[in-house]
């Protein structure tokens, strides 16, 4: 039975409460397997952290060396006194939020309450990795997981204790992930979350719609809550090798089957499509070509693409799926390509 909006953020609220009001290893261990029993579980955990610690509603000012020395000492003492691994970095950040409420309330600093402080702590920089246009790199992460970035791609990868955090920006990025079930490798899309232990899958960002599929293993892909959505629907789908799903603007769809050679293909610089909806084709194709596709005009109903094609030739490859489908491209100042469906001929 899938937990409420409402469910889960009481239940990562008192999770929370309970670590910071006693930092025992029970309490930091009951929150840490809650969080990682599922995306929902994670997002609902961090909303909860950033109500605790207030942030969007206090004025910033600059800590003190004395401060962030005192800061520092706090979250290394708790996490040396707690000698259950998986749960120091939540324990690192709830000492964290804990020791941002005792600043802001004036109790070490002797701040007036009537001015609440926000300490301007200074997160772990992320390791940022980009590709140009016609280009395609290798990166090999620390635990051994690897990530290839396709033209015109970047990703955020965040490394701690207890997970393993990729923010793909842009493009796409096919990811090969070394298992560690206490470590899971987080990918996040815009709204889109895709969790694992150890696969191998890829991620595709285009616009508002993300694509996410399965070459080995499984992932969880959550998206975002949809507008008109009951509050509680399921917005989590669960894929397994050779299935794919969309997400647009937060709303996941249905689970598709995808051919073994289609997923991940432009690692060997192809693209494969088979029976793929026309729409589909097009955003897929469009990232490698010459312009950007204005696609409004189209009417698409049961119109599929089949065929394989070079990334490296990806304008010839559109102009044969524009003469295949009937379709007029009429090029704009901006280097936009506007496409219509031609008139059926009459009799």
């Amino acid at each position: 039975m899938h937990e409420t909006q409402e469910q889960l953020r009481s239940e990562a609220l008192r999770l929370v409460d309970d670590a910071l009001s006693c930092k025992s290893a029970q309490n930091l261990d009951a929150l840490e397997r809650w969080r990682q029993q599922s995306p929902r579980h994670e997002q609902a955990v961090l909303a909860a952290l950033r109500l605790k610690s207030s942030l969007a509603s206090m004025p910033r000012r600059k800590i003190t060396w004395r401060e962030r020395i005192s800061l520092k000492l706090g979250v290394w003492w708790l996490r040396v006194e707690v000698p259950n691994v998986s749960a120091m970095a939540t324990m690192g950040l709830v000492a964290a939020i804990a020791l941002t409420v005792l600043f802001t309330q004036g109790s070490w600093l002797g701040a007036d309450d009537s001015t609440p402080v926000l300490l301007a702590i200074e997160e772990e920089p992320a390791s940022r990795y980009t590709s140009g246009f016609r280009e395609q790199r290798r990166v090999v992460l620390e635990d051994g997981s690897i990530l290839w970035l396709n033209w015109s791609s970047e990703v955020l990868v965040r490394m701690s204790a207890s997970q393993r955090h990729v923010t793909l920006q842009r493009g796409s990025v096919a990811f090969a992930v070394t298992s560690n079930p206490q470590r899971p490798f987080v990918v996040q899309s815009g709204e889109v979350t895709t969790r694992v232990t150890g696969t191998e899958f890829m991620v595709h960002r285009y616009r508002d719609t993300v694509e996410v599929g399965v070459v080995e293993g499984s992932v969880e892909v959550a998206g975002g809550t949809a507008e008109g959505t009951a509050e509680g629907t399921a917005e989590v789908q669960r894929l397994t090798a050779y299935q794919s799903v969309h997400v647009n603007r937060g709303v996941v769809g249905a689970v598709e089957k995808r051919g073994a050679g289609e997923i991940g293909a432009w690692r060997e610089g192809m693209i494969v499509f088979r029976a793929r909806p026309l729409l589909e084709a097009l955003r897929t194709l469009e990232p490698y070509t010459s312009y950007q596709l204005d696609t409004e005009r189209l009417w698409v109903e049961e119109e599929t693409v089949s065929g394989t094609f070079f990334i490296d030739r990806a304008d010839d490859a559109l102009v044969s799926v524009l003469e295949a489908q009937q379709i007029d491209a009429q090029v704009q100042s901006d280097n936009t390509l506007v496409l219509r469906h031609r008139p059926p001929v009459r009799p």
